[in-house]
């Protein structure tokens, strides 16, 4: 195992593999990391300790707030800018199979609305930016939802799976405690 690995796997997972909490709270805390990790906004890291006490002191639900978190962390910001183009790209073939126009006039239509500024850069960057909020934002938004919702079924499938995996094996390898 590579050094990475051996760091990842002691500083990250063992301590998660080791938690004391619930196998189900790890799980929805996993869940809900990925969940806020794949959404296209800022913030999550913050986002996530929010949620966290909204769920625990008002609606009396708890998830593991480590594991959130590591989750939200494992998804870096670079990355993220390109998810964002897959998001657009699910966002935009939704969009048009329930009808919508989706981004119709592409970056034609976008350099068309950037090249009519008057020669003022401040105006054609607010146009541009407008443009580009209102022609890519929506398929961003909902193609981020989609992915989003996926990444966070996954993640809590396969932390429960690992969870419980881990404690069934550890248990049947512990020392029995009976007396013979």
């Amino acid at each position: 195992m590579s050094r990475a690995g051996a760091w990842l796997r002691r500083r990250v997972i063992a301590p998660v593999l080791q938690a004391d909490a619930p196998a189900h709270q790890i799980a929805w805390g996993a869940g809900l990391g990925m969940f806020f990790a794949l959404l296209p906004v800022v913030g999550q890291l913050y986002i996530v300790p929010a949620l966290w006490s909204v769920c625990r002191y008002a609606l009396r639900r708890v998830f593991h707030l480590p594991t959130a978190l590591l989750m939200v962390a494992c998804v870096p910001p670079p990355l993220k800018l390109l998810t964002f183009y897959g998001y657009a790209v699910t966002g935009n073939g939704l969009m048009r199979a329930l009808g919508y126009e989706g981004m119709a006039g592409g970056l034609a239509d976008f350099e068309a609305v950037t090249a009519s500024d008057g020669g003022n850069w401040f105006v054609g960057a607010a146009h541009a930016i407008d443009a580009a909020l209102t022609r890519f934002g929506p398929p961003i938004i909902l193609g981020g939802f989609v992915w989003a919702c996926i990444g966070g079924a996954l993640a809590f499938a396969s932390a429960w799976a690992l969870i419980v995996r881990y404690r069934r094996r550890r248990a049947a390898l512990a020392p029995s405690t009976e007396a013979p």
